[in-house]
């Protein structure tokens, strides 16, 4: 009866917290919906904290503990991860590659006896654990030993955080990352995006393999699974879905989420399409990413500047030399005869806005730019020019303008032909993309808080790299006795010269900004839960409370991050203190190698970082007498023959039944085939990338990487071919 009372005080005071939450609500007629959403999650949920270890015995509380469903499924992982022939069993070197990256053994481990001798190691395990006839660790061994070696300095969970692997079964995870990604590009915490952005979110949730049929799907999910007619009265309040069903503007967060742990797949695209596909999804999300790492460390930067760290005599050395000559060269091959080359330079001389004008770019607001030339046919004439430059103007408005729209400071593109005056007498189609002033990096500069006298050429003055190949791309791809790992030469040379002082110093402060922040979060978090158990009416007794690790979700991921993030804390300053504490103002590394068939032996520092199942085909594709010309052969049969299916289908005229989503599809895929046919057929490779942002500039040559022309050619039907275009008019 006791309990039942406590039970029931418990509930009333949480139904006591929720009604005080609705009226700091402030009125809102959706006071349900702000009580949802402010209650405190709790820690003990099944849902939101799980154990990997089952309940100690009552009786027996000093046996060791036993591992829980959850915790043999995440052994069972890490035990796969470190299974590299995949037998099933771990070798002893594969025991030992454990030990090295997972833990350290202590003197009074009985391991430190055993682990430098593979018998006594094996006899130590047969006796311990459980072995296969070999000597060899079994799964079941390993989870003997992982129960045996439970404690608080070597606990399971430090075996995954160290791996990155959370404590949580598959599905809930994914369930928390689908959640943790609408919110990441939810901004303004509407709960809904605009339905453009459906794919992106799609693809970076792992679908990536249908568009049309998605959007479908994701209306019948928002109809059928959300139940909109659901109505719950909670203090006087109606329960209002999170989802309109008949909005299909927008894409909400509980159908998105819905949708990706459904059962349902969508049917895969061919493989090219699904290439492309995954191409232009995946763009978009390293733009997201890379906006957001940016805001993050400007925000250091600011704080930094603020705090009066990024002073001038910080960044720039009053007395000494604060230049840093930095040289590495690589040299792969005996016999050399450059075929192929690649120029990278970079200058701090430029003027952007003067260039955009003597290039005839100008255009209002438009301050720096960047520009790719592609080189095309010598005999090509007007005519197919101005078709390529169509082509590609088409190209770019179907794949990349979303991508290029989130790109910070970007303002338009352009496509032109310039005069071979002016493109060193090669006809070139020019694809311009022009960006505001913000991108350059006096403004970038004073905007983070720097003085006004620090010039970006203070931390880089000098950057050059040059790179020859003795063959060309078309020679690995189409030579049938070709062997890359033997073949293959390289002269390379890369020359930097940085200011030491403000590259150091601008590293250092970050790193102290980022430390700083992590260290305030965990003082937070921990005021927090102190105070949440002082204020738990059933809290229970220390001796009576669970003895094993068991977290929220919350705090699973932050120390997940927070180990990632000291990782990456910890390399930048070394890197700071390199730039503070050399005393040579010069270095200078020569890598020198015969041949790189080494590196692809199964004792080289490849096969340690990658498994050998992610490696067997690219292993096989390198060290084979034609291998990249069987694989190129492979991939150029399945592209022409997805393009002739494509260019068959499009040629047939369109049903009158349609859907509008097939008229859709069907002009999308006769324009893609158009593009395809035009590109391939005038343009050999890219030439030139440029770009200036102020008085910054880029340049990079590429000669010998003409790749264009080995691609598969489609015979298009009559009907599916584009108009000639009007030919280009005289300059």
């Amino acid at each position: 009866m006791e309990e039942l009372l406590e039970k029931r005080a418990r509930i009333l005071d949480s139904l006591e917290r929720t009604a005080v939450l609705i009226k700091q609500s402030e009125g809102e007629p959706d006071g349900y919906r702000a009580a949802y959403f402010l209650q405190e999650k709790d820690d003990e949920d099944p849902l939101s904290s799980s154990f990997l270890f089952m309940p100690p015995s009552s009786t027996h509380k000093h046996e060791a503990l036993r591992l829980s469903d959850l915790g043999r499924h995440k052994c069972a992982q890490l035990f796969h991860c470190f299974d590299d022939d995949r037998d099933g069993v771990w070798s002893f070197e594969e025991f030992k590659a454990y030990l090295f990256v997972m833990r350290k053994l202590r003197k009074q481990d009985p391991l430190t006896s055993v682990i430098e001798n593979p018998e006594m190691w094996s006899m130590y395990m047969g006796d311990a654990y459980e072995t296969d006839a070999k000597g060899y660790l079994t799964l079941q061994g390993f989870f003997m030993y992982r129960e045996a070696t439970e404690s608080p300095e070597e606990s399971l969970t430090d075996d995954l955080i160290r791996f990155g692997m959370n404590w949580l079964w598959e599905g809930l995870e994914r369930h928390i990352q689908l959640q943790a990604l609408f919110d990441a590009y939810d901004v303004d915490k509407a709960g809904k995006l605009p339905l453009s952005k459906l794919q992106y979110l799609l693809g970076e949730g792992g679908i990536v393999d249908a568009v049309v049929i998605l959007l479908h799907a994701h209306f019948m999910c928002m109809d059928a699974i959300l139940q909109r007619n659901r109505a719950i009265r909670l203090f006087g309040y109606k329960q209002l879905s999170r989802v309109a069903v008949h909005d299909k503007d927008h894409i909400y967060r509980g159908a998105f989420v819905a949708l990706c742990l459904s059962m349902w797949e969508p049917p895969p695209l061919p493989t090219w399409s699904g290439v492309v596909q995954r191409l232009n999804v995946h763009a978009f999300a390293a733009v997201r990413r890379m906006n957001a790492t940016l805001r993050k460390w400007s925000v250091w930067m600011q704080r930094a500047a603020t705090a009066g760290m990024l002073k001038a005599n910080r960044l720039v050395k009053t007395v000494g030399d604060n230049r840093g000559d930095y040289v590495v060269k690589l040299d792969v091959g005996n016999e050399f005869a450059p075929r192929a080359e690649a120029h990278l330079s970079y200058t701090t001389d430029c003027d952007s806005s003067a260039t955009l004008y003597e290039l005839g770019y100008r255009e209002d607001g438009a301050e720096c730019f960047t520009y790719l030339d592609f080189l095309t046919r010598p005999d090509v004439t007007d005519a197919e020019l101005l078709s390529t430059i169509h082509a590609m103007t088409k190209l770019i408005d179907l794949g990349m303008l979303e991508t290029l729209r989130s790109l910070p400071h970007f303002l338009k593109y352009l496509v032109v032909s310039p005069s071979k005056t002016k493109s060193q007498g090669s006809s070139v189609v020019r694809v311009v993309f022009l960006f505001t002033e913000g991108f350059d990096p006096y403004h970038v500069l004073t905007g983070l808080g720097l003085p006004e006298s620090i010039q970006f050429e203070q931390f880089l003055s000098r950057l050059r790299w040059m790179a020859m190949f003795n063959v060309t791309p078309e020679d690995m791809l189409t030579n049938k006795r070709f062997n890359l790992a033997k073949h293959i030469g390289v002269r390379s040379a890369l020359t930097a010269t940085v200011g030491r002082q403000g590259c150091g110093q601008i590293v250092k402060q970050m790193c102290y900004q980022a430390k700083y922040e992590a260290a305030s979060r965990k003082v937070e978090d921990e005021i927090i839960h102190k105070e949440q158990e002082k204020h738990n009416i059933g809290t229970k007794s220390p001796h009576e409370r669970d003895s094993r690790t068991a977290k929220a979700w919350t705090d699973q991921r932050k120390e997940l991050e927070n180990h990632a993030a000291s990782a990456w804390r910890d390399y930048a300053d070394r890197l700071a203190s390199f730039f503070f504490f050399t005393k040579a103002s010069t270095a200078s590394i020569n890598f020198n190698v015969a041949s790189v068939t080494k590196i692809f032996h199964r004792d080289s520092v490849l096969h340690k970082l990658f498994h050998p199942d992610e490696l067997s085909a690219f292993v096989t594709a390198c060290t084979s007498n034609g291998g990249l010309s069987v694989l190129w052969k492979q991939w150029h049969e399945s592209l022409k023959q997805e393009l002739q299916a494509l260019a068959d289908k499009t040629a047939a005229p369109i049903p009158g039944h349609a859907t509008p989503a097939f008229v859709q599809d069907y002009h999308i895929h006769k324009s893609v085939v158009a593009i395809y046919d035009t590109l391939v057929a005038n343009v050999v490779g890219l030439n030139v990338v440029k770009a200036e942002a102020g008085t910054v500039g880029f340049t990079l040559l590429l000669e010998g990487f003409n790749v264009i022309p080995l691609l598969p050619r489609v015979t298009i039907p009559s009907s599916t071919a584009s108009p000639t275009p009007s030919p280009l008019p005289p300059p």
